[in-house]
């Protein structure tokens, strides 16, 4: 019995392998910093006018206002992440990437292109964090956005968030 619970056991924890985002973007799909320094500002007034559609979904997320405006940021947080990653990354990268993740425990039976839109939309929102000062407004409006998307767990799973390595903010050093 004690043998049978070890390998269930390395079979767990092999099903938990961290892919971590910041890892897949930069080493996996090889997106530069010369890209993103390039269309800085255009993929942080993307995120800030997403951020801006959740302020003004208002209170009551029983009313269809809620439900459009957080739909279109969600909606508008996920077009930047896929223009990154369409345009910053290389074909064959991208292509060797989106092959290669199903190999992983937690990433079986997913979509992968799903799976590194959420890492490249993570990641740039911690870029924009770790740019801006805490009293900047962009940088409490990234938070809003970044703890929305904790919440929805980041669109796929919590499985799926852990695997990445992508933890609620409240627990990372923004």
């Amino acid at each position: 019995m004690r043998y049978a619970e070890t390998i269930h056991e390395m079979e767990r924890r092999i099903d938990m392998i961290v892919v971590p985002w910041s890892e897949l973007v930069t080493e996996r799909l090889k997106i530069s910093d010369e890209f993103l320094e390039r269309h800085d500002v255009t993929i942080r007034d993307r995120l800030l006018e997403a951020a801006d559609e959740l302020q003004r979904r208002g209170g009551d997320p029983t009313h269809g206002t809620f439900v459009n405006a957080e739909f279109r940021a969600i909606n508008q947080s996920l077009h930047a992440a896929t223009s990154v990653l369409l345009l910053g990354a290389p074909a064959e990268e991208l292509k060797r990437t989106l092959d290669w993740l199903p190999s992983f425990g937690a990433f079986a039976g997913r979509d992968p292109a799903s799976i590194v839109t959420i890492a490249v939309l993570h990641f740039l929102m911690h870029r924009i964090l770790a740019s801006s000062a805490a009293i900047d407004p962009a940088h409490g409006k990234i938070r809003l956005l970044h703890t929305r998307f904790d919440e929805l767990n980041w669109v796929t799973s919590s499985n799926v968030s852990e695997a990445l390595g992508i933890r609620p903010l409240e627990f990372e050093q923004a």
